[in-house]
């Protein structure tokens, strides 16, 4: 992930200074984020995936310096769309991709100005809806997009990986709860978003896959568990 999006970035850059408009500038970081990816030894899927975030956060970056937060959401949403259809994702694909690369943004944006998890979610939703997703499916992409930013945020700070993994955790249950979730819900989605971060720092961390879900299975009790769950429930779930 850092490689392609350090891709993106480099490559963005270089066409911005050159004068190039944003249209080039997706083109020109979408192929080196995908040339990254595919050297990493990603599969065609996911690394089309990452090419869409990956240009998405370098186009932020690129239009960060003049736009409002939620016009740099959009514009990094419509990057991480194009990116994604030329990596070879179905226009459904593409959409989601999109919807979920304007979210992060947003969240981080949000994250970084010291806004509360309630309101971080507020402004991912209000850029996934902008790229034409449904309420009910932006929800769950902005809840995702609170837990990653509150999560690097932790991280940032000089939080383990396990550690920021439930803060991203908490982070979504917050949220959800805002969002008008009851509290199983809200606890078992705070939960799921942990797991996920911790799984995927263990494989980062060259752990193999059962250990990985493992280690994602024990964090997803420890932060159910933690959101209120008894111990039966929370290992259950």
């Amino acid at each position: 992930a850092a490689s392609a999006e350090a891709a993106a970035r480099v490559a963005a850059a270089a066409v911005r200074a050159e004068g190039g408009d944003m249209e080039k500038v997706t083109r020109v970081a979408g192929k080196a984020a995908l040339q990254a990816a595919k050297a990493a030894g990603l599969s065609p899927n996911q690394a089309a995936k990452l090419t869409a975030s990956s240009t998405g956060k370098a186009i932020a970056e690129m239009a960060v310096e003049g736009g409002s937060a939620v016009n740099v959401a959009e514009e990094a949403g419509r990057g991480a769309l194009r990116a994604a259809m030329a990596a070879g994702l179905s226009t459904q694909e593409a959409e989601a991709a999109g919807a979920a690369a304007a979210a992060r943004v947003a969240a981080e944006a949000a994250t970084a100005e010291g806004a509360a998890p309630e309101e971080t979610f507020e402004a991912a939703l209000q850029a996934a809806t902008a790229t034409g997703m449904s309420r009910e499916d932006a929800v769950a992409v902005a809840l995702d997009a609170v837990g990653k930013s509150s999560a690097d945020a932790a991280m940032a700070s000089g939080e383990t990986a396990a550690s920021a993994a439930q803060v991203g955790g908490d982070a979504v249950k917050k949220a959800a709860l805002a969002a008008g979730m009851s509290q199983k819900a809200a606890a078992e989605a705070g939960a799921e978003v942990a797991a996920t971060l911790v799984r995927a720092g263990a494989v980062l961390a060259g752990r193999d896959t059962h250990q990985a879900v493992a280690d994602a299975g024990k964090a997803a009790v420890k932060a159910a568990m933690a959101a209120g769950m008894s111990q039966r429930a929370a290992q259950a779930f």
